[in-house]
């Protein structure tokens, strides 16, 4: 499990609604610092639950790499936000999502420390990586697409045809997709010019 404390450690450290709308790092740490004191008198006990929530956010983060955010990408910075703020499983676990803290220079540290500090097992948390990881994947297909007025289309092949088509793309060191676009476009312009032989 990740981002768990055993029984025996678990203490009461759910954060308050104050900290959670802190607009400001300086403020968030003052008031981080205060609430982890409150928390129990005993040094030890905070020592403690320091370490272990230490120990488990190197873990997760040694699972699970955020290289591929770009803190100076301001389109997947608004992207990552709106996912995250919309992920249910994400907000099943956080009642308050400190977004209001994020900033488009900022925003990879945040979204890497949500993700680190949710209370999910190792496999939960892979599964949940790699949906975001494959969505931010898409979102950027999808917008390829429409910059290119590129549509989506889909159809069914006889498996024979397919791989005459992937041979003819492999010879021409294309895709085959982009052999379709070629066959199209020429049958397309001989139709037009009366010279069709189709």
């Amino acid at each position: 499990m990740l981002m768990r404390l055993s029984i025996e450690d678990e203490l009461s450290y759910a954060l308050s609604d104050d900290i959670m709308q802190c607009s400001d790092m300086t403020s968030l740490k003052t008031k981080l610092r205060t609430s982890i004191l409150s928390i129990n008198e005993d040094p030890e006990k905070i020592k403690s639950l320091i370490r272990i929530l230490k120990d488990d956010y190197f873990l997760s983060k040694k699972h699970f790499n955020f290289k591929w955010l770009k803190n100076d990408n301001k389109e997947q910075a608004r992207w990552a936000v709106e996912y995250i703020s919309e992920n249910k499983l994400i907000l099943e676990e956080y009642e308050n999502l400190p977004l209001n803290l994020i900033a488009e220079k900022n925003y990879v540290p945040i979204i890497e420390g949500i993700f680190h500090s949710l209370c999910f097992c190792e496999r939960e948390q892979a599964k949940l990586y790699e949906r975001f990881k494959r969505a931010w994947s898409q979102h950027k297909f999808r917008k390829k697409a429409e910059n290119e007025n590129k549509v989506s289309v889909s159809f069914l092949m006889k498996d024979k045809t397919k791989k005459r088509l992937q041979e003819v793309a492999d010879f021409h060191e294309t895709s085959m997709i982009d052999v379709i676009e070629r066959l199209v476009n020429s049958s397309w312009e001989a139709f037009n010019e009366g010279n069709d032989s189709l």
